[in-house]
């Protein structure tokens, strides 16, 4: 039997595997694309992260290295000097953009500064004149981090030569030993492996050589090189990079289904716990090929009782997926620990309600064991009953939770269905039923944020007037007047803004506010508005973000005219 999908496209969500395989089957099920989703929530899950926080990292072009230089980064004065200097190197102002760096009285936000600007330098191609800007920086390993940066820039450019010395003059042993690992790393995968490996003989760092080892094992292997690849991980000394080398060529045969190989290659994994993933991979993987006695013959080589349940589970939510219930159901029995089974269950039930089938997920809800499972799993086929638009029998459903919490989060996830269904009235009535009050609450929120962003501002405003004081509205009032400004509604955007608040989140509406304004032309209003923020680093940074706009639409004048009035602002000329 063939795989209803993609092995490739299998293996490249099976590689996220996290020790908890719930985490890998959400991963999985995201990227399958075989599965009917709402516009805003796949999963009840989802609901409990609406208010949560998420980071997300800025990508740099070396991120191995860090900045000896950042702990002042977020201070305002260099953010708005940082932004105000950008601004000028756009304008082929640099000489003044360093003078404005230079005048930075504390010595790391001078760093950061000057940094920033040789970054922008290098990605316009600016790269003798970047250089002349890192060596303006005083202290010497604060020189690391955009020297790795602009090594990498020109590597990945093709500049390999120029990168190499360049990688030579960096001061710090650790960032010039990270930037060699990966120029070895780039050159084996253009091809170049006898140079990459003459590169890592000057890597003295026995990590960062084993890694750019690693790498060229890696580049070898996608490139169908496989016993080159073998014999340069088995140089690697380390026994954990030689492990995590091993893993990937095997992991790039299971790619190209030759799963005997990678088969052989496994028992040469020093690390027990990564010869083990692998294993896990190549067995999930032959399961989704039909040939599942042989599957369950590679779980029997591992070593440890936990990773066996943990496989089975993998397989379980790999079949689940791609809609082998049958088979799932039956490897959900062969789990013996009794908590990974109803997980185990609880996936395969809550992906069989999201295919519609919920007399048989409802059916195999009640043969879980534990409540908590129990109920976990009710409220996920009540979510996906109020996706389908059974809404009644959603309610129902939830009534039969017993834990009060997961009721109420039950009822939570309907309401909000309604809401993005555009059934507000609905929606606002249900809401009213919810027991736990902050629940209710943030329930209330959402519904409001959602009249606010499908246009109807003015029920989303009478909705707020009956709100407790507090973050949540505060929030609310954010996103709605974000809504407004979105919608050409200035005058009121900014009336709203004024009752924000949280004087951050006001004065990042009224930054929106003034580029808004500015994008559509309106430059004497947005100057008007950017006079308004709280404290004259906010008024700086909202001119900059002008100037920007400006420069967009080709008025260079225009822009260094209120870039000007900005470097007023900080102090600085």
């Amino acid at each position: 039997m063939k795989p209803k999908i993609p092995i490739v496209a299998f293996l490249t969500a099976l590689s996220l595997i996290a020790p908890n395989a719930r985490i890998w089957a959400t991963s999985f099920a995201h990227a399958s694309g075989n599965r009917s989703i709402s516009p805003f929530f796949r999963h009840p899950d989802d609901i409990d992260r609406l208010t949560g926080k998420n980071e997300y990292p800025s990508p740099l072009i070396a991120q191995e290295e860090e900045s000896a230089t950042s702990s002042q980064e977020n201070s305002p004065d260099s953010e708005v000097v940082r932004e105000i200097a950008l601004a000028l190197v756009k304008l082929g102002q640099r000489d003044r953009a360093i003078q404005l760096a230079q005048a930075l009285s504390d010595g790391e936000q001078q760093a950061t500064v000057l940094s920033h600007i040789a970054l922008t330098l290098a990605h316009n191609g600016e790269i003798e004149q970047a250089l002349d800007a890192v060596q303006i920086i005083s202290h010497q390993d604060s020189k690391a981090y955009p020297l790795v940066n602009i090594t990498l820039l020109l590597a990945s450019k093709g500049e390999i030569d120029r990168a190499l010395n360049l990688a030579q003059t960096i001061p710090r042993e650790e960032s010039k030993a990270a930037a060699l690992q990966h120029l070895a790393s780039t050159l084996a995968q253009s091809g170049e492996i006898e140079r990459a490996l003459e590169i890592v003989q000057t890597i003295p760092d026995e990590g960062f050589n084993a890694r750019a080892l690693g790498g060229i094992a890696s580049a070898l292997a996608q490139s169908g090189e496989i016993e080159q690849a073998l014999e340069i991980a088995q140089t690697i000394t380390d026994e954990g990079q030689k492990s995590n080398a091993l893993y990937g060529i095997a992991f790039t045969l299971i790619q190209s289904e030759e799963i005997d190989r990678a088969l052989q290659i496994a028992p040469t994994i020093p690390d027990e716990r990564v010869r083990a993933a692998i294993l896990q991979h190549i067995a999930a993987t032959i399961a989704l090929t039909g040939d599942l006695d042989r599957a369950l013959e590679i779980l029997q080589t591992l070593p440890d009782e936990e990773w066996k349940a943990n496989a089975l589970s993998v397989m379980t939510f790999s079949l689940a997926i791609t809609g082998e219930f049958d088979r799932a159901l039956e490897i959900v029995q062969m789990i013996a620990d009794e908590e990974q089974k109803n997980d185990a269950l609880y996936s395969v039930v809550s992906t069989l309600a999201e295919t519609g089938e919920f007399d048989r997920a409802l059916n195999l809800a009640q043969t879980i064991s534990d409540d908590s499972g129990k109920n976990r799993t009710l409220r996920a086929i009540s979510f996906s009953l109020a996706k389908a638009g059974e809404i009644d029998r959603a309610l129902q459903l939830a009534q039969t939770i017993s834990d009060e919490k997961l009721s109420a989060r039950a009822l939570q996830g309907i309401t909000f269905v309604l809401a993005q269904n555009e059934e507000i009235d609905r929606a606002l009535e249900l809401a009213q039923t919810i027991p736990d009050e902050q629940l209710q609450s943030s329930t209330l929120h959402y519904i409001a944020i959602t009249l606010a962003e499908t246009g109807e501002i003015d029920r989303a405003l009478s909705m707020i007037q009956t709100f407790e004081d507090g973050e949540d509205k505060a929030l609310t009032l954010h996103r709605i007047t974000y809504a407004l400004a979105s919608a050409g509604e200035i005058e009121r955007a900014l009336e709203l803004a004024q009752t924000i608040a949280n004087e951050q989140w006001k004065n990042g509406v009224l930054q929106y506010i003034a580029t808004t304004l500015a994008r559509s032309g309106e430059i004497d209003r947005a100057l008007q508005v950017a006079q308004t923020a709280n404290g004259k680093g906010h008024q700086a940074m909202m001119l900059t973000q002008i100037a920007n706009v400006l420069m967009e639409g080709e008025q260079p004048e225009r822009a260094t005219e209120i870039l000007d009035r900005a470097i007023a602002l900080v102090g600085l000329e």
